[in-house]
């Protein structure tokens, strides 16, 4: 492997690592927006509730899923291969961002009182 090759592939784990970084701030943060709404809102209906409840699991997998892809990253850089194709590494990661992407598009699509007037 030539130098430019594994110079692009440590650059790109990092970057995938620094994405994760940040959907994983960006779905903790939704996270705790969405608990304290519900609990400091009255306008808040069933059906909304229970697109909130959805959407709270869809990132809380995302979170849990984010943080085991970033648990592998230090145990890769021991061993020596970096490798995004790495099991332990792409299937958290890839749980990671189809329920961080799930979660984001359901806390969207909230139906909520004052939206609707």
């Amino acid at each position: 492997m030539s130098a430019n090759a594994k110079d692009f592939k440590e650059k790109s784990i990092d970057t995938a690592v620094d994405a994760m970084k940040l959907t994983i701030g960006l779905a903790s943060g939704a996270l705790v927006y969405i608990v304290g709404f519900v609990a400091t809102s009255s306008l808040v209906d069933e059906g909304a509730k229970q697109t909130l409840f959805w959407s709270s699991i869809a990132l809380l997998l995302s979170i849990i899923g984010g943080s085991l892809g970033l648990l592998r990253f230090p145990m890769m850089l021991s061993e020596g291969k970096v490798d995004l194709e790495d099991p332990e590494f792409a299937w958290p990661t890839r749980v990671h961002h189809a329920a961080f992407s799930a979660g984001v598009i359901l806390l969207g699509s909230c139906p909520t009182p004052w939206c609707m007037r």
